[in-house]
């Protein structure tokens, strides 16, 4: 597996453990996204971008600690690992907006992804890859073994 593969798995699931730990995100899977549900989305999303409350949030639930030190690990400096959240939150969209805000389109989408994250790496759209790639570039500079 290339380290640019390794680090969209990682962002996969660094997404989708916040995705389903998320409080907030209290979907109603029988409708489209509510204004209720467009604030848990921006909520998520800016959890995802801010290391400070990523911390406090992952102290109380196990499944997003695991992503959130899985992403540390591979990431090897705080940059890295922010930037992979911040991706996280721009895929977060991405998915929201394909999906036309259905909650099961959306869950299938993402375990879709996991299960085969090569295929949703090429649905990305272009900056989304290139970022991807950046990030995956930097962490192999900062740490030749990481290959």
């Amino acid at each position: 597996m290339n380290l640019t593969s390794l680090v969209f798995r990682c962002l996969l699931l660094a997404f989708s453990s916040l995705m389903v730990a998320q409080p907030a995100m209290a979907w109603d899977t029988k409708k489209k996204v509510a204004q209720d549900d467009v604030d848990a989305l921006q909520k998520t999303q800016e959890l995802l971008k801010d290391a400070k409350a990523r911390e406090a949030y992952a102290k109380e639930h196990p499944e997003a600690q695991n992503a959130l030190d899985q992403v540390k690990k591979l990431g090897g400096t705080e940059g890295n690992s922010d930037e992979m959240f911040s991706i996280s939150a721009e895929i977060m969209q991405s998915i929201v907006a394909e999906s036309g805000g259905d909650v099961e389109k959306m869950q299938a989408m993402i375990a879709q992804a996991t299960k085969n994250p090569e295929a949703f790496f090429n649905q990305l759209s272009a900056d989304q890859k290139a970022k991807i790639r950046k990030v995956a570039g930097e962490i192999e500079k900062n740490n030749p073994q990481a290959k």
